[in-house]
């Protein structure tokens, strides 16, 4: 399968996938259809993916893996699996993230103005999108486009500028209108890179109860290898991409026993 330990990592169905051109967006075999793991496996996996992940976490997400994975001697194992890849192309993960900003759909322009930020840490997204519109009675509503959540300011006017207004679920980011019109409308996106780095998904993993990590690299080789550079190697490289690949390999025997 192309692109075998990344298609496993990412496990959702190759025929749901957004176009080729989309952020990191990599080939996913169209006949895949996601796996049902076992329980320890999940628990590593959410760590690993995050939980309920949009596109854009996981492709960034994968796109570091898969950079760790090949800058280390246990490629191999990848390799191992299926030599076909077609994620070593030099794509930077920079060029798309974008600070909040505003484009008019229906009424008459205005200047926007974001306060404070977008709250990242802890979540799964890198995308976010939000309806503004203004309605009567100096009422701005704004609904998120991917939860649908729906949150009605009131707002006033001071020398032509409104106060804040509201987003659903991000108590410390707003924006004000200058001459704020009825029936003006925006779309408000950002794009923004995740808050938690290598370092703190590693220890995130270190932490883990349950027995997940001890039922993850239970038996002979190759698992017993992957554990003993988790648990002795002393650079975040080798370490992780030894209990990324013991993930993996896990994954792979869920696949072949159907």
């Amino acid at each position: 399968m192309i692109n075998h330990a990344r298609t496993l990592l990412l496990n959702k169905d190759g025929d749901k996938r957004p176009e080729p051109t989309y952020f990191l967006e990599e080939y996913v075999d169209p006949y895949y259809r996601a796996l049902n793991f076992p329980h320890y496996l999940l628990n590593i996996q959410d760590v690993l993916m995050g939980v309920n992940p949009d596109n854009a976490f996981s492709n960034y997400r994968l796109w570091q893996y898969m950079k760790l994975l090949h800058s280390t001697s246990l490629a191999s194992y990848v390799y191992a699996l299926d030599r076909r890849v077609t994620y070593l192309r030099e794509r930077s993960a920079l060029s798309g993230f974008q600070n909040p900003a505003g484009v008019l759909l229906e009424g008459a322009p205005s200047e926007l103005y974001f306060l404070g930020e977008i709250e990242t840490a802890n979540t799964s997204t890198m995308s976010y999108s939000w309806t503004v519109e203004l309605l009567s009675g100096y009422v701005a509503r704004v609904i998120d486009l991917k939860t649908f959540q729906l949150q009605d300011t009131m707002f006033t006017v001071y020398e032509g500028l409104s106060s804040p207004v509201a987003f659903p679920g991000q108590p410390g980011f707003a924006m004000k209108i200058s001459n704020p019109t009825d029936g003006s409308k925006w779309l408000v996106s950002a794009f923004l890179p995740p808050t938690e780095g290598l370092p703190e998904i590693a220890a995130r993993l270190e932490g883990l109860e349950g027995g997940a990590l001890s039922t993850l690299f239970l038996g002979g080789a190759p698992y017993k290898g992957f554990k003993d550079i988790w648990e002795n190697y002393p650079g975040i490289q080798e370490s992780l991409s030894a209990l990324i690949l013991a993930w993996v390999y896990r994954a792979e025997e869920v696949r072949r026993s159907g």
